[in-house]
């Protein structure tokens, strides 16, 4: 993998820890609540948001479904159907 190759993967993760950050400011959803619901630790939630450590697939899949969400590494969310709050 080249440079560019490697910073676009970063700025692409980087891109989905952002747009979780935002969508729990804008939704007024609590870090504890978000990591209660999905059996994450409040810590790894709180490392992730501030990019000190990775998000996996796995972890981003269990916000999602905690959300009703769809982050993915090219996007921000959108509503899956039947999903609620």
């Amino acid at each position: 993998m080249n440079g560019l190759q490697t910073e676009n993967v970063f700025t692409k993760t980087e891109d989905v820890r952002i747009q979780i950050y935002q969508y729990l400011k804008e939704n007024h959803i609590a870090q504890v609540r978000l990591a209660k619901a999905t059996g994450l630790s409040g810590t790894m939630i709180s490392e992730v948001l501030r990019g000190h450590r990775k998000l996996t697939a796995e972890n981003l899949a269990k916000i999602n479904k905690d959300l009703g969400t769809h982050f993915t590494e090219i996007g921000g969310p959108t509503l899956q159907m039947g999903a609620t709050g």
